[in-house]
């Protein structure tokens, strides 16, 4: 994505932790889900969607049709999803043959406003990036030779611009996404005014902390783009945001699958790692004081409402963030998304840590996600899968996964510091088809690498299970092993004991202490396996 003639701001934590302006968005109010990838608005010059469209709107600034007019204000609510690192986040980009007429975006906790293909000006080694999980306001000012940008209603950078050429040909308006660049976040409002708001012009928009009320009829006249992210409407076949200004530039849909209320937020961002409980369970805000959410009242709150609940996880300060428990967490009894993968800092090696005697967390609705956790109980298993299935557990390190429902999904995760087996599947535990057990490090634990028994139907495949008590135990249970490297454990690499009909292909089972495979059982199948046969 090509930016230039750049104005760069970014804030101090705490001037996001504790500004008067951050209730911006307010509990009737709603925003857009982008999911940084595919999600889009969008509106191309000449192909507009409604009859009624009036594109000057848009096509104004810097242009051939409208040169004299070079003033623009571009105001936006935003709230990042994450820290995302290294990527350029496009807000709103006017793209046109050979560059952009205006543009916002964000990188690296830092937002930028630019006019024109111009030199960029950056302030970004004189602040520290702004954290994410917080809703800001943006404004970006042209008053045809002064270039502002604002945060938060504060001015935070000027400096004096001249406009380059106008252009003679157009590409369109697009939002959240702009060639291989996209937004992950909620986008709340978007508009447009074609002059160079003030300050106190500005703090007027602000509607008294709602992005949706209404603008000072003052400015009306100036406004020529605005786009409240509350509703899909469709035009024919088309799904369509309005814009509510008289230009009724209605822009085109791609992949908007939420449309989620902006405070209290469809979700909840654990930022402290006391064990404090939720003070008003089922209210949506998961409070444990003075704007603290801990895991504990993250998972309180989630139990207390229908429907999937997401558990985010983000402290600016605490890398690894350790949260160790003073007594059982509640049993997560809804279905949940626990993602410790937004924590600031992580790049594939998890960050979050619950630890000590309380650590593990149990599962017994099903259908929930954990990934970018580590889970150190060091009085048992540090996660247990119980009763309701189809969970998905990835990306994780876990004292030990035991398991005895069905349809689960464990992938890429480290198994290790267990003082029992590393996965253990018991009755009920029927987990086939889903690649269970797959690409998984399970390396030393004190009894088995994996143990199943009196489970059937299950799937182990392209493990690592190393250093353990032994490898892998089937007992009385039936299901396929496939191409793991069981090595270096101090018991037997495979047991098979009173199980029959297991398939095990391409296996490598070597260097165990007491050999590669005990067998006790009847028509098991084994193909293309290499491994050291003891006859048990």
């Amino acid at each position: 994505m090509k930016i230039i003639n750049t104005i760069k701001i970014c804030f101090a934590v705490l001037i996001i932790m504790f500004s008067t302006n951050t209730s911006y968005a307010t509990n009737t109010n709603k925003s857009f889900n982008f999911n940084g990838a595919t999600s889009s608005l969008k509106i191309l010059d000449g192909a507009s969607v409604n009859g009624d469209a009036n594109q000057s709107g848009f096509k104004y600034f810097n242009s051939t049709t409208s040169s004299s007019n070079k003033k623009i204000t571009v105001d936006t609510w935003v709230y990042l999803i994450g820290d995302n690192p290294g990527a350029v986040m496009p807000i709103i980009t006017r793209s046109v043959a050979g560059g952009s007429t205006f543009s916002m975006y964000v990188k690296d906790g830092t937002a930028f406003f630019s006019v024109g293909n111009c030199v960029p000006v950056s302030t970004a080694n004189s602040f520290p990036s702004f954290p994410a999980f917080s809703w800001i306001r943006l404004t970006g000012t042209y008053d045809g030779s002064t270039l502002k940008i604002y945060y938060n209603n504060t001015l935070a950078e000027s400096r004096s611009q001249s406009l380059g050429p106008v252009y003679t040909s157009g590409e369109g308006l697009f939002i959240g996404k702009y060639g291989d660049d996209a937004f992950n976040g909620l986008i709340d409002e978007i508009r447009i005014f074609n002059t160079a708001l003030s300050s106190s012009q500005i703090n007027s928009c602000n509607g008294g902390g709602d992005p949706s009320s209404s603008i000072p009829s003052s400015l009306v006249s100036y406004l020529v783009g605005r786009w409240s992210f509350t509703e899909k409407y469709t035009y024919g076949n088309t799904v369509v945001l309005k814009d509510l200004s008289s230009k009724k530039n209605h822009l085109i849909l791609t992949d908007i699958d939420e449309i989620v209320q902006s405070n209290p937020l469809p979700f909840f961002v654990v930022n402290s790692s006391l064990d404090l409980p939720d003070l008003n369970p089922g209210n949506g805000i998961a409070d444990a004081g003075d704007g603290k959410v801990t895991l504990r009242s993250a998972i309180q709150e989630a139990n207390a409402l229908s429907g999937l609940q997401k558990i985010y996880f983000y402290n600016t300060s605490l890398v690894p963030f350790i949260i160790s428990p003073t007594s059982n967490l509640p049993q997560v009894s809804g279905s949940v998304i626990l993602d410790g993968t937004f924590q600031r800092g992580y790049n594939g090696l998890a960050l979050i840590e619950v630890q000590g005697s309380y650590g593990g967390l149990i599962i017994s609705c099903g259908e929930s996600t954990v990934k970018g956790l580590v889970l150190n109980n060091s009085s048992g298993f540090g996660l247990t899968l119980s009763n309701s299935g189809q969970n998905n557990i990835s990306a994780n390190q876990i004292s030990g996964i035991l398991i005895s429902s069905q349809g689960n999904n464990i992938n890429n995760n480290k198994i290790t510091g267990s003082a029992g087996d590393g996965i253990s599947i018991t009755n009920g535990g029927i987990n086939n088809q889903i690649g269970i057990l797959s690409s998984n490090n399970i390396i030393g634990n004190t009894g088995s690498g994996i143990s199943v028994v009196g489970a059937n139907g299950n799937a182990i495949s392209n493990n690592v299970i190393k250093n353990n008590g032994s490898g892998i135990l089937l007992s009385n249970s039936t299901g396929s092993v496939s191409l793991n490297t069981v090595s270096e454990n101090t018991g037997i690499g495979i047991i098979i004991n009173g199980a029959n009909g297991n398939t095990l292909t391409g296996n490598t089972i070597n260097y165990n202490l007491n050999g590669g495979l005990t067998l006790n059982g009847n028509n098991n199948t084994f193909n293309n396996n290499s491994f050291l046969i003891t006859q048990g």
